[in-house]
């Protein structure tokens, strides 16, 4: 009988059988199973594998099997595995870039090892991949950024959650949202930046990227995400070194993608008014006032987030028909707070334009019900830009 021969990640392909790998395993978790018959049960145990030439692979083990193998899979350790199977790497919450995964069987072997293997993976994407859908909407990805600034802790049916606003090294600005179990390292973010008056760096493992109401952002998935605090690793002293050398950013100076100026999508505000196709373009212009008999809040739905009324039956009711919502009412609604902001550009062009409430706490740091607060303390008959004042 043929002794098995050692393989790299890298050369697996579907239907490789008759081989061994050294990996270590840098990431574990459980999947939980979603299906209505088994609600709280756990679905699969995940693993990522990397080997010594740092090439990374994701592992499945079957509901059937996890106790047999749960306790003998450490997170952190190496490992020689034999005997698994390799099918194609599809389906949601995909961890890698391979082509495959391995899953285990009854008869797969796994003898713990000592071996020079990295001690991490991280496959970092930049957030201008992420802001221009460059991505797989499937991949669970890893990034590393600063921490700008944090939210409250709010309780969603049961749930707790918060949000952090994370920037990279081009300025570039991203929402994580962080869910149940989560909560607490926001909560020890937030600690470190109240007390210790600095920006922790976070890398966090396995997060999604999701659009959402035509922001995109990220979010920790069930179990799988991981989030690490100014971890003693090169990627975060590198960070840390050019962040420190970055120029400072000063208000009033607005930096355009080149992309944008290639694509002809920077515009004047009269330009744009003129524009019958839809798209995406880019304006220069400034706030001018901000509307203060504007009903800056309404009731929204839970689903979708569009208006939503209160009927007889004390439920309340989407507007809009394609919506869930709309014939089946809910007991819940969300308040959506927005402002309405007057702007001009340098070309004399006046609009307005409304803003979320999560947008504008990204862009100037402050609730729409602050800066509400912020204009009682304005006179009305001072000139000049709202931005001073805010």
């Amino acid at each position: 009988m043929q002794e098995p021969q050692q393989i790299s990640v890298s050369k697996l392909i579907r239907g490789t059988t008759g081989v061994y790998m050294k990996v270590r395993v840098v990431r574990k978790w459980k999947k939980e199973d979603f299906r209505k018959a088994f609600v709280g049960e756990d679905f699969s145990l995940e693993l990522i594998l990397v080997d010594e030439e740092g090439h990374v692979i994701q592992a499945t083990v079957g509901k059937a099997l996890i106790q047999s193998f749960e306790d003998k899979i450490i997170e952190g350790y190496t490992y020689k595995i034999g005997r698994f199977q390799t099918f194609q790497n599809r389906g949601y919450d995909i961890a890698t870039a391979h082509k495959c995964r391995l899953r285990f069987g009854s008869t797969t072997t796994i003898e713990r090892i000592q071996a020079l293997i990295p001690k991490s993976a991280f496959k970092f994407v930049s957030f201008q991949d992420i802001i221009d859908n460059n991505l797989d909407g499937r991949m669970l990805i890893d990034v590393i950024a600063e921490v700008d600034a944090y939210d409250m802790v709010s309780n969603v049916d049961n749930l707790e959650r918060t949000y952090l606003v994370l920037e990279d090294l081009n300025g570039d600005k991203l929402r994580f949202w962080l869910w149940g179990q989560y909560v607490e390292d926001a909560k020890r973010i937030s600690s470190e930046i109240k007390y210790k008056k600095e920006k922790p760096i976070v890398v966090l493992q396995c997060v999604l990227r999701v659009p959402h109401e035509g922001e995109i952002k990220l979010s920790t998935t069930d179990n799988a995400s991981k989030i690490l605090i100014n971890p003693n690793i090169p990627q975060v002293h590198e960070f840390r070194a050019r962040n420190a050398n970055k120029p400072p950013r000063t208000r009033g100076i607005v930096h355009i993608k080149t992309k944008d100026i290639l694509a002809g999508n920077i515009k004047t505000i009269d330009e744009l008014k003129n524009i019958e196709k839809a798209g995406t373009y880019v304006i220069v212009a400034y706030i001018t006032k901000i509307d203060k008999t504007f009903k800056w809040y309404y009731n929204g739905c839970k689903v979708c987030t569009c208006n939503a009324g209160k009927k007889a039956d004390g439920l309340w009711y989407c507007s809009q028909e394609e919506c869930v919502a709309h014939e089946i009412g809910n007991h819940y609604r969300l308040t959506r707070f927005q402002a309405k902001f007057y702007i001009e550009d340098a070309y004399g062009g006046k609009a307005f334009i409304k803003m979320f409430d999560k947008l504008i706490k990204m862009k100037v740091n402050k609730s729409v019900m602050q800066c509400i607060e912020k204009l009682k303390e304005v006179s009305t008959k001072e000139s000049g830009s709202i931005l001073h004042t805010i």
